[in-house]
């Protein structure tokens, strides 16, 4: 405390005593009346610094004794409480100590007030409480703390800094919190809740739609009756949720868990139902085969049996009877016509339906012939008619049933026009009265336009009437317009604006004066020159006449009062400027008695010793009398001569000691420890210290009084400014605390280490909360916030908040619910539940109710769940539904939409249908490959052997070779690699035979050979021939040389020319290119066959490799599982990788995709999916 001194109580003396900072202070015992009942006049959590409170704990004790002795002393007797908070942290957290509780440790705190700003907060309303600075209230039965805090309507409560509430039964809490519908709920800082009955909790979330609800922090609700829990990017899962109740008209919500058994349970009764469908199917089939024969015969029967049939005994025959057909087809197998011979004459008649007979026809048809000849002539004139009145009929028609005539309906002419052929007018006469109105078409009559005339007639008179009077107001009011006119938008009129006179005058027109009223009050101020109102003057007056009577009333006490300071001074004044006080100097009298109102004599006290001597006029005091009387007892003997004098000297003596007695009965000694007593023996009842001229003195060298219930002594001014400073700090304070009052009111009730605040709020077990008119918080360690909330009996940990939000009933609690909204309710036994909204509904154990039975809301903006016990999305459900494919999903309204799939032309509505499809395909594509693979081994054998050179061959099975037929003819140009056939081969060999042929043929024809003149002469070299032309129909043939591979040269054209002749080494040559084109055929086709061996041993390769990663994969047991695997086969080597994944946590439902590939570009993929049960 820094103090050098400190207050400290003695026992021994039963007051208050200074004593050294470092004595050790228990206090003043205290009372042993124990306080029954407490009213928490003030609890404002985090006002008070951490310092200031840790450095006040030492000054408890002092404190209470203090505000004791400034008046506070009867707080007990009415029932006042206050409950000391202390603070661990400048923060303000509150810890308080069961002990704080009880009615021995009661305190008086005060809120403290911080704001730059500051201005006195304002209520207007009944029942009303605010603590802030800056705040306004309006309504009635309303809380608010904190500054800046703006409500307007009833039973509103709003906590925290610049809290805003728009209207009635809302609660704001949290800096910047805002509400504006009835019966909205904002919590957390900058909470919004817009419109009615939505609830925003959490920093920054809002809730713009009536009935929504807003969880967590920025969370948005945008719809009614939902309840969003993130907002358009931010989401979040409803984790730990109850499975919900299932029953019929339960609106619990699901969790993944009970969506997932739901599913497999659909998907059991499907698979069930199936297997019924098939084995109904099956006996449906058989049954429908037995009963198609049977209906066949009996039908067959049937038919006979009402196709031909007797009608009577009679012997009638019937041909169709039970035939509803209505042709009687008579032809043969062969569809050729039959005659009915044996025909009777028909009766021929109107009813008659018998056939006629040839006789009866021949003679209607001759008949018939002469009537065609009259009905041709009668048709045309019809036709020529039916024109016409087909032309007619455009032009007029019956529009409906009902008679109307409509004329032109088919005619896209705009006149219609009515006269003659003369080209003469006409009247239309029988016209009805017509529809007058905006949308009317109809033609009017002539009684209506003769009264249209009449009105337009009296309408035009009337008219010009007014037109004359509208000039003359026009006039009137342009004049009247510089007189009175509106100066402004705001509506202020001004008199006489275009006038440049300088008064007034209102009287009317016989001059008589006139009131003028409606005047508003006028500013009064030293520049204003605005009328004053008849009130303004009459308070004015009112005033000056108040004035006068206490003027004159002050007059009379002055002038009173002046004549006795007038007398007063004559008899009581200072006689000189060195203080000497002079007693009747204006008075003539001889006697100066000073007796009191009683007539008892005084004392005059404090008597200086008087001069003695002839000439002096002073008072002597009673030490020099004493000093007189010894001496004159000393001289008594020897002053006997004296006596007369003696006695007349004895008689001075006992007059000065009677004025001595007076003097000491004012001013007196009552102690050998030197304490003064004033008027000890006057009955006076007024110390009156002011001096001769009637002014005030100060009493200064006044110890510290005593303060306490019995004290009677002068208190100082150090601890009058004291108690002024704690005075003025509680009038600082006070004015942020306002409570409202109400028709009927009663005291708020806390129970121990509760707080109960506001009208009748009460507080039952311990640790309770109640804050708002009829706020019940009757749980342990409960909170009950808004008006009318209650926590019930036996709801531990209870949580309230909202107009009448309830936990629990009268007959049962529930531990720990939360009841979030304005008439939300936790039921009996609803342990662990929460009820968030506007009349929302939690009747069993651990629910989350967003609603009631007849209010539901969506839950928006959740995250997707990831766990068994989160909330699933629609989101999730929809990717769910979007891996089945075929367009499966959710519409809007939450309705699952059917897969639809097209599986080997027809089209299935479910998985399995589609499975069981796909999988009779597969069983079919795997007999066509084994048929593939058994074909294949049938021709090549099993593994590709190696040549002598090292290439690859594939070896044909069977012991005797095989034999390629159905070859297509090679292409046979350079670089190819297309194997020929045996038709190429045959048309080569025909060739060569016809050039060999041919070469025989001209060898034989050639001349014999010249003898060469010198047998010196070289040989020519086989290589040096130059190549002829081949013919143009010959065939290209490859030589066999030892260099390079000639160029195919370009064929001659064939001339007439005799044939050259040719040597045996251009025959050579030949032979040799049929040779070497021969092995190149052949050696294509080898390459060919080599090629088709190595793509096998890719393909094995590839094989190997997809073995490899699936057996690699095959024991993961979990939901992903992503393989690899290499292959190697003759060389050639290849790559798989393959990812599985496992649709549910039963594992009955698998995906799966891998894919091959070679280093030579081989590549091949697959997709598959299981399902098993």
């Amino acid at each position: 405390m820094n103090h050098i001194y400190r207050r400290i109580w003695n026992h021994a003396k039963q007051c208050w005593v200074v004593g050294s900072e470092l004595s050790s202070a228990r206090g003043k015992r205290a009372s042993g009346r124990a306080t029954a009942h407490g009213l928490i006049v003030l609890s404002v959590i985090g006002l008070v610094p951490a310092g200031v409170a840790a450095s006040e704990v030492q000054e408890q004790v002092e404190e209470r004794e203090y505000a004791k002795s400034l008046g506070l002393r009867n707080t007990e007797a009415k029932d006042i409480v206050s409950v000391a908070v202390p603070f661990s942290s400048a923060l303000g957290t509150m810890s308080v100590s069961p002990l704080s509780a009880q009615m021995s440790s009661q305190y008086l705190q005060l809120a403290i007030v911080s704001d730059t700003n500051y201005r006195d907060s304002t209520i207007s309303g009944n029942h009303m409480l605010v603590l802030g600075s800056r705040s306004s209230l309006r309504g009635n039965y309303s809380v608010g703390y904190g500054s800046a805090i703006s409500t307007s309507g009833e039973y509103n409560t709003a906590v925290g800094y610049n809290a805003v509430i728009g209207n009635g039964y809302s609660t704001a809490i949290g800096a910047r919190a805002q509400t504006s519908g009835i019966g909205a709920t904002a919590l957390g800082n900058n909470a919004l809740a817009m419109q009615t009955n939505s609830v925003a909790i959490g920093s920054g979330s809002y809730a713009s739609s009536s009935n929504s609800i807003a969880i967590g922090a920025n969370s948005v609700a945008d719809s009614s009756y939902t309840v969003s829990v993130g907002n358009s990017t931010t989401k979040r899962k409803i984790v730990n949720v109850a499975a919900g109740n299932t029953s019929y008209g339960s609106s619990d919500a699901v969790t993944g868990g009970q969506l997932y058994e739901t599913n497999q349970a659909v998907s059991s009764v499907r698979n069930t139902a199936n297997s019924a469908y098939s084995t109904a199917s099956t006996a449906q089939t058989t049954a429908n085969s037995a009963r198609t024969n049977a209906d066949s015969a009996l039908s067959k029967a049937n038919t006979l049996g009402g196709l031909l049939s007797q009608t009577s005994v009679s012997g009638n025959v019937r041909l169709g009877g039970g035939n509803s057909g209505a042709v009687l087809d008579v032809r043969n197998s062969a569809n050729a016509n039959r005659k009915i011979t044996g025909v009777a004459d028909a009766t021929l008649s109107a009813t008659s339906t018998e056939a006629v007979s040839g006789k009866q026809l021949n003679a209607t048809n001759s008949n018939l012939t002469a009537a065609r000849s009259v009905a041709d002539s009668a048709k045309v004139n019809a036709d020529s008619a039916l024109s016409k009145a087909n032309t007619l009929t455009g032009l007029l028609s019956q529009a409906s049933a009902s008679g109307n005539v409509r004329v032109g309906a088919s005619n896209s002419g705009t006149v219609l026009d009515v006269r003659n052929n003369a080209n003469a007018s006409r009247k239309i006469t029988g016209v009805a009265d017509a529809v007058l109105s905006a949308t009317s078409t109809e033609a009017v009559s002539g009684k209506q336009l003769n009264a249209t005339n009449s009105n337009v007639t009296t309408a035009r008179s009337v008219a010009d009437t007014a037109k004359t009077n509208a000039d003359s107001a026009l006039t009137k009011a342009n004049t009247l317009s510089g007189l009175l006119s509106q100066t402004s938008a705001s509506g202020n009129v001004r008199l006489g604006e275009k006038n440049s006179g300088t008064v007034l005058d209102v009287r009317n027109s016989a001059n008589a004066s006139r009131k003028i009223t409606g005047v508003v009050d006028a500013a009064l101020s030293s520049t204003s020159t605005d009328a004053v109102t008849g009130r303004q003057l009459n308070a004015t007056n009112s005033n000056v006449s108040t004035a006068l009577s206490d003027a004159s009333a002050a007059k009379t006490t002055a002038n009173t009062a002046l004549t006795q300071v007038g007398t007063l001074n004559g008899l009581l004044s200072q006689g000189s400027a060195s203080g000497n006080v002079r007693i009747g100097e204006k008075n003539s009298g001889t006697v100066l008695d000073v007796r009191n109102s009683a007539s008892v004599n005084r004392k005059l006290t404090g008597v200086a010793d008087g001069v003695v001597s002839a000439s002096s006029y002073e008072a002597v005091n009673g030490r020099q009398l004493n000093a007189t009387n010894d001496k004159v007892a000393m001289v008594e003997g020897i002053a006997k001569s004296a006596g007369a004098e003696a006695a007349a000297a004895k008689t001075d003596a006992a007059k000065a000691l009677a004025e001595t007695a007076v003097l000491g009965g004012l001013v007196a000694q009552v102690s050998a420890s030197g304490s003064v007593r004033l008027g000890e023996k006057n009955s006076g009842t007024t110390l009156d210290v002011r001096n001769s001229v009637n002014a005030n003195r100060k009493i200064s060298g006044v110890a510290d009084g005593l303060l306490n219930a019995s004290s009677n002594e002068a208190v100082s001014g150090k601890q009058l400014y004291s108690t002024n400073s704690r005075v003025l700090a509680l009038e600082g304070v006070s004015q942020f605390v306002s409570i409202g009052v109400a028709p009927s009111s009663e005291r708020a009730d806390a129970g121990p280490v509760g707080v109960a605040l506001g009208n009748s709020a009460k507080t039952g077990s311990e640790g309770g909360t109640a804050v708002g008119t009829h706020a019940k918080s009757l749980g342990r360690n409960s909170v009950a916030v808004g008006r009318a909330s209650t926590v019930h009996e036996g709801s531990e940990n209870g949580f309230a908040l909202g107009v009448g939000a309830e936990v629990g009933i009268a007959e049962g609690g529930a531990r720990g619910g939360v009841a979030i909204g304005a008439g939300a309710k936790v039921g009996k036994g609803a342990d662990g539940s929460l009820a968030i909204g506007e009349g929302s509904q939690a009747n069993e154990a651990g629910v989350a109710s967003f609603g009631s039975a007849t209010a539901y809301r969506r839950l928006v903006n959740v995250a997707r769940g990831t766990a068994d016990h989160n909330a699933t999305t629609v989101s999730q459900l929809k990717d769910s539904l979007a891996t089945l494919g075929g367009g499966a999903g959710l519409d809007g309204n939450g309705s699952i939409i059917a897969p639809t799939y097209a599986v080997q032309g027809g089209t299935q509505n479910t998985v399995e249908d589609a499975l069981m499809a796909l999988d009779g395909a597969v069983i079919t594509a795997g007999r066509r490959a084994d048929k593939v693979e058994s074909q294949l081994s049938s021709i090549f054998q099993d593994s590709p052997s190696a040549r002598a050179d090292g290439m690859s061959q594939i070896a044909l099975n069977g012991v005797n070779g095989m034999v390629l037929t159905n070859l297509a003819d090679g292409r046979v140009a350079p670089g190819s690699r297309d194997a020929v056939n045996g038709g190429q081969l045959h048309s080569m060999q025909q060739q060569l035979n016809g050039r060999m042929d041919g070469l025989e043929q001209r060898i034989d024809d050639a001349p014999p050979p010249r003898a060469l003149a010198s047998s010196s002469v070289p040989k020519p070299q086989a290589e040096d021939t130059p190549v002829v032309p081949e013919g143009k129909d010959s065939q290209q043939v490859a030589s066999v040389g030892e260099g390079d591979k000639p160029t195919p040269q370009p064929k001659a054209n064939k001339d007439d020319s005799p044939k050259p002749q040719v040597d045996t080494a251009e025959l050579e040559k030949m032979l040799a290119r049929a040779n070497e084109y021969t092995d190149g055929a052949i050696s294509n086709f080898e390459r060919r066959l080599d090629k088709m061996d190595k793509r096998f041993n890719r393909m094995a390769a590839m094989s190997s490799a997809q073995t490899a990663m699936a057996m690699n994969t095959a024991g993961l047991a979990t939901y992903n599982r992503l393989g690899a695997g290499v292959g190697y086969s003759e060389g050639e080597s290849a790559m798989a990788v393959g990812y599985q994944r496992v649709l549910n946590e039963k594992g009955s439902a698998t995906f799966s995709l891998n894919g091959a590939f070679t280093n030579s570009g081989e590549r091949s993929m697959g997709v598959g999916v299981g399902i098993g049960w």
